[in-house]
């Protein structure tokens, strides 16, 4: 047999039969790696069943003890007669930063002229992170131009250069960016998903605001696909770090001057401080594989993630699929060693199953 022949006939995709399932798998591959069906598919296969199966086990990991919450739930709702403003929540980060605590992270935006309230001087050394919303579908009554926010409340980005440009974005009352030490946006997407950043001019990005949390000098996450997945936290481990919000209030509606004994007793060994102004009945749900959870439960995660520096993975990066496939359909398309063939398809979704719930 010639040179020319022995070519051709390596070059052959085997029988029929072979070039089917070749041919089902690079198009099961491809389909896998386009961005949609590639998160729906690595959630319902392998990330969803995860952490049921965890959740089943009881070996959902308990929520960091330097991690506590500031709730504004039915009673306490009941007891204050009111909605807490920027302001209240400000001299909350204060008494607790009296108590040792470094960050304290407000999950909500406060813009109106309503909800400001008379502005304190702050009184204690802490930092305090506010809750934004990036508007990727332009500019609206209550946004502001990205570039009019004072870029000290931004992150230097540095060399990170996954971050989506963000043009307009919804953020805390301008009277009161001076008392605050940075803005986190709150952009929460399908499946417990978030962007890591979002880009704030030049060097600037607009982080996740969970991930305030982490050490100083720890680095953003990183993902193919540029964002952050929750890793739950066990949820009544989430609820037992909860205090309600009225504790922080006297009779009178003000915040308190110094915290009572029991509330010391609640918030010792923090560090950093959920404060949660959406904890009462109606207030927003996320979808998780443990069904519908209050907002603050899956943020609470993320926070806990961040100071742990663990996340949930990402999806298997759509590239190594494809590159999967296609070196399993080189082996199939052989024909001649289906062992060869068997160990090669349980090896890619060993993989598969491998990388889609180990960690970043």
């Amino acid at each position: 047999m010639d040179r020319r022949a022995r070519i051709l006939r390596r070059m052959r995709l085997g029988r029929p039969r072979d070039r089917l399932v070749a041919a089902v798998a690079l198009a099961l591959a491809l389909l896998f790696s386009a961005s949609t069906p590639n998160e729906y598919l690595n959630r319902v296969a392998f990330l969803d069943p995860y952490v049921r199966v965890r959740a089943w086990t009881k070996t959902l990991g308990a929520l960091d003890p330097r991690i506590k919450l500031v709730v504004m739930d039915d009673s306490s709702v009941a007891r204050l007669g009111r909605m807490p403003t920027l302001a209240d929540w400000i001299a909350v980060a204060d008494r607790l930063f009296e108590q040792g605590y470094e960050r304290a992270l407000l999950f909500d935006v406060l813009s109106l002229d309503v909800e400001l309230g008379a502005l304190p001087e702050r009184s204690a050394p802490g930092r305090i992170v506010a809750g934004a919303v990036v508007s990727l579908a332009g500019a609206n009554a209550r946004t502001r131009k990205i570039g009019d926010i004072p870029a000290r409340l931004f992150e230097r980005g540095g060399g990170w250069s996954g971050s989506e440009p963000g043009q307009h974005v919804y953020a805390a009352h301008p009277e009161a960016l001076g008392l605050l030490d940075g803005l986190g946006h709150l952009n929460l997407l399908g499946g417990g998903r978030a962007r890591i950043a979002y880009g704030g001019g030049g060097a600037n990005i607009l982080p996740f605001i969970p991930l305030a949390a982490r050490p100083d000098g720890a680095p953003l996450p990183a993902a193919y696909d540029g964002n952050v997945r929750v890793r739950l936290a066990d949820v009544a481990s989430v609820y037992g770090a909860a205090v309600p919000g009225a504790a922080f209030f006297d009779k009178n509606g003000a915040v308190r001057a110094g915290l009572s004994a029991g509330v010391k007793k609640a918030v010792a060994g923090g560090k950093v401080a959920l404060l949660v102004p959406e904890g009462f009945t109606g207030s927003r749900f996320v979808e998780t594989p443990l069904g519908d959870l209050q907002t603050y439960v899956v943020l609470a995660s993320f926070v806990d993630g961040a100071l742990n520096g663990r996340y949930q993975a990402a999806p298997l990066d759509p590239r190594a699929i494809v590159l999967a496939a296609l070196a399993a359909m080189l082996v199939i398309t052989r024909g001649r060693r289906p062992r060869r063939v068997l160990a090669a398809t349980a090896a890619v979704a060993g993989v598969a199953a491998v990388a889609a719930v180990a960690a970043l």
